[in-house]
C-alpha cells in the first residue's frame, strides 16, 4: 500500500500539479482518506488486522488506478510500459552493482557507493533507452 500510495504522490500527483490541477489531486486525497477508512473498517470487522491492512492496500489502489485513468484521458498515458522496463532494468543495474561492493564505510564510502550505483543507473537507463536520452540533448543543445 505505501509503494502505491508513494508512487501516486509522486508521479501521478506531479503530473498534476505541473498541469495545475490540485483540484483534482484534493479530490483523489479526499477519496482515499474516505475509502481508507471505510475498507479498513469494514477490513478489521471482518478478518481483524490483515483485513485492516488489507482495505488500505485496497483503498491506494483504487485510487492510483482512478487516478490513473483521469490523467490517461486529459493527458494521454502517464507512463507507457517502455518507461516502466526502462526504470525497470536501470534499477536492476543499480542494484546489482550495489549488491557486488563492499559495505561502505564512513560518510566517503556512503557517498562513493551512492554516486556509483547512480552513475550504473544512468548508464543503464541511457543504454536501455538510448532514442530518449539522444532526443533530450539534442532538444537541450537546440535550447542552450
Amino acid at each position: 500500500a505505501g509503494a502505491i500510495r508513494v508512487f501516486r504522490h509522486h508521479y501521478l500527483d506531479g503530473v498534476l500539479q505541473l498541469a495545475e490541477e490540485t483540484r483534482l489531486m484534493a479530490m483523489l486525497d479526499g477519496m482515499e482518506a474516505g475509502l481508507t477508512i471505510l475498507l479498513c473498517v469494514v477490513g478489521a470487522m471482518t478478518y481483524g488486522l490483515t483485513g485492516a491492512v488489507l482495505g488500505a492496500l485496497a483503498a491506494t489502489t483504487l485510487t492510483t488506478l482512478a487516478g490513473w485513468r483521469l490523467i490517461a484521458r486529459r493527458y494521454g498515458p502517464p507512463l507507457t510500459l517502455r518507461d516502466a522496463l526502462a526504470a525497470a532494468g536501470a534499477s536492476a543495474a543499480m542494484i546489482i552493482v550495489l549488491a557486488l561492493m563492499p559495505s561502505p564505510a564512513g560518510l566517503v564510502g556512503l557517498l562513493a557507493s551512492g554516486a556509483l550505483a547512480g552513475l550504473a543507473y544512468v548508464v543503464a537507463f541511457a543504454a536501455i533507452d538510448h532514442k530518449r536520452v539522444l532526443a533530450i540533448v539534442q532538444e537541450s543543445r537546440r535550447e542552450g
